[in-house]
């Protein structure tokens, strides 16, 4: 395949991004929604991409833990992506996402929507790597939700964790992080376009709760 800055393989019954390193300093833009993948090993090679749309794939924050391997990962190709951080019980394994998103410097528009992510945990470790994240969907009306998009207080969460880098100090009643200091990253979370009142709200809210 030529070097190219746009690729879109929607709907091909993809299994795996396997193939694409070699476009790692061209491509900007990969849609591969509606396909069958269940991870994005190999998407940490594309360290130039600033658009990534896998929605409606099989994507999971955990995995069935393989049997025979003890505490091992599950992994025998060595792949970062699919290394595992930590045993769930229940028979999963947690995926290490953190380690593919880490090389994504340039991502600012990334839609997971209607895949299979089901922990907080998720928002806080994966998406926290994305330094120019801008718009994040995990739900979408064109595509459907997360399971973790159904979970109470998902987008107080979420807002808290992802909407503000370089957090100030403790803030002050009806005052966002941005105005405390912090710099506003997250533009647009699940097509609402984030403003002052909805990061403060989403801020008193997470603080009284750790009270």
């Amino acid at each position: 395949m030529a070097a190219c800055s746009e690729l879109y393989l929607d709907s091909n019954q993809l299994t795996s991004l396997a193939g694409l390193s070699h476009l790692s300093q061209s491509l900007t833009v990969l849609s591969v929604a509606d396909n069958q993948l269940t991870s994005l090993s190999g998407i940490e090679h594309l360290t130039s991409l600033k658009k990534l749309n896998a929605a409606r794939n099989l994507i999971s924050d955990v995995v069935p833990r393989a049997t025979g391997t003890g505490a091992g990962t599950g992994n025998s190709s060595g792949s970062a992506s699919a290394s595992t951080v930590s045993g769930s019980g229940g028979g999963v394994t947690v995926i290490n996402g953190a380690a593919l998103f880490e090389p994504l410097k340039n991502l600012e528009e990334l839609n997971l929507s209607d895949n299979r992510l089901t922990r907080f945990a998720t928002i806080a470790h994966w998406f926290k790597r994305l330094p120019a994240l801008k718009i994040l969907y995990l739900a979408d009306s064109h595509y459907g939700e997360n399971p973790v998009t159904a979970l109470f207080n998902y987008h107080t969460f979420a807002l808290y964790h992802l909407a503000c880098t370089n957090r100030g100090p403790p803030i002050g009643a009806g005052e966002s992080s941005v105005a405390a200091g912090g710099q506003q990253q997250l533009l647009v979370l699940d097509s609402i376009r984030l403003s002052d009142e909805t990061l403060a709200l989403a801020d008193s809210t997470y603080l009284k709760k750790q009270v």
